[in-house]
């Protein structure tokens, strides 16, 4: 999948250490997490608004920038990313991998 050119969106929000953000990561099975992104700002709040815990705010990344965030979830071990995830739970699960490939 090659990521669209312009801004992509992350949800993250503030942590204790004021020089840190927090990034939404969700679970995905036993000691799974996915990355999760999206591709336009309405759905990206649309999905903030709906998270039952607070502080979460929308962030644009430039592709370039998403990329560099997606060696580093990987590196972290998520090998996964949820794209566009709705409030019902749906979206795209992409392999890590594949957007790397695809977007160079």
């Amino acid at each position: 999948m090659q990521l669209p050119d312009g801004d992509l969106f992350l949800l993250d929000r503030a942590t204790s250490d004021p020089e840190l953000r927090e990034f939404l990561n969700l679970a995905a099975g036993v000691d799974q997490e996915v990355s999760v992104f999206f591709t336009l700002h309405s759905l990206a709040q649309r999905y903030a608004d709906s998270r039952p815990d607070e502080g979460w705010e929308v962030t644009a990344m430039g592709c370039h920038d998403l990329l560099h965030w997606l060696v580093e979830s990987y590196r972290l071990g998520m090998t996964q990313a949820l794209i566009d995830l709705t409030p019902e739970g749906k979206g795209q699960l992409v392999p890590i991998f594949r957007i790397l490939v695809e977007s160079q």
